[in-house]
């Protein structure tokens, strides 16, 4: 289990794999302490969903 822990509204999740199922949880923290947890389930999309860039 990874912590990740950052001042900003939004974070980036990398090096995942393709057709997996995650769990992340998200609580918000200040100096009242923490707030309630959020639990989000997903499923990363299969590599052959994925669309690759157009050439340049």
């Amino acid at each position: 289990v990874e912590h990740d822990f950052t001042p900003e509204c939004g974070s980036t999740i990398s090096s995942l794999t393709a057709s997996t199922g995650y769990q992340v949880d998200v609580c918000a923290v200040s100096n009242k302490g923490k707030g309630p947890r959020v639990t989000i389930h997903l499923l990363t999309a299969s590599a052959g969903d994925v669309n690759p860039a157009p050439p340049t």
